[in-house]
C-alpha cells in the first residue's frame, strides 16, 4: 500500500515556546478589539456592501458553543463545536458528525479542522485527530504513526500551510505531515 505520507515531524514545546504562544494570542485579541473599537466608520460604510445571515440554535444550528470556522475549497463552512461534534454548513442546512454518527469522530469537542490537497478535513478534538473525506463526510483511519502519537490526547490546533503540509498539536508536541507528490 503507497503511502500519501513521505515525512511526520515531531516538535516539543517548551514553557518558554508555550507562553510566547499564549502572548502572541492575547496580542492579537487586543489588536483586533482596537481597530474593531476605532473603525466604526469603516462599518458603516461597509454595511452598504455587504449583507449578513446570523445563524444560532434558534434557525438550525446544532450547539451554540463555535470554536472555530473552515471554509473548504467547495465553500462548505466547517463548523468546530466545542461539544457538539463537527458540523457542514452548505448556506442552507447543516450536516452533523458526532461521536454517535454512522462514521462517528473521536469526541465532540472539536477545537478546529483543515482540509488538504487531497479533499481530506483534519479535525482536532479532545481526543485526538480524525481524517474525514469532504466528499463522503466518512471517517478515514489516520496513518498509524499519526494514530500511535496522537489518540486520546487533547489536540487544539491544525491548519495546513502554503506548502501544502498539515500542521496540529496534540498533547505536548507539533506535528507536521507532509505528502507525496500526486
Amino acid at each position: 500500500m503507497h503511502s500519501l505520507f513521505t515525512k511526520f515531524y515531531i516538535f516539543t514545546l517548551t514553557q518558554v515556546e508555550k507562553l510566547i504562544i499564549r502572548v502572541e494570542k492575547s496580542i492579537l485579541i487586543l489588536l483586533t478589539a482596537f481597530l474593531t473599537l476605532f473603525n466604526s466608520n469603516a462599518q458603516v460604510l461597509l454595511s452598504d456592501i455587504y449583507t449578513s445571515k446570523q445563524i444560532s440554535s434558534s434557525n438550525g444550528l446544532p450547539y451554540d458553543y463555535v470554536d472555530d470556522i473552515h471554509v473548504d475549497d467547495n465553500g462548505f463552512a466547517w463548523l468546530s463545536l466545542y461539544g457538539g461534534g463537527l458540523t457542514r454548513y452548505d448556506g442552507d442546512s447543516f450536516t452533523t458528525i458526532t461521536e454517535k454518527s454512522p462514521y462517528p469522530i473521536a469526541s465532540d469537542y472539536v477545537t478546529m479542522c483543515a482540509h488538504d490537497h487531497n479533499k481530506r478535513l483534519w479535525v482536532s478534538t479532545k481526543k485526538g485527530i480524525d481524517l474525514i473525506d469532504i466528499a463522503s463526510m466518512e471517517v478515514l483511519p489516520l496513518p498509524s504513526s499519526i494514530h500511535r502519537a496522537t489518540s486520546g490526547k487533547f489536540c487544539n490546533c491544525v491548519i495546513h500551510d502554503a506548502c501544502g503540509n498539515i500542521w496540529f498539536h496534540a498533547g505536548e508536541s507539533i506535528f507536521r505531515a507532509t505528502f507525496a507528490e500526486d
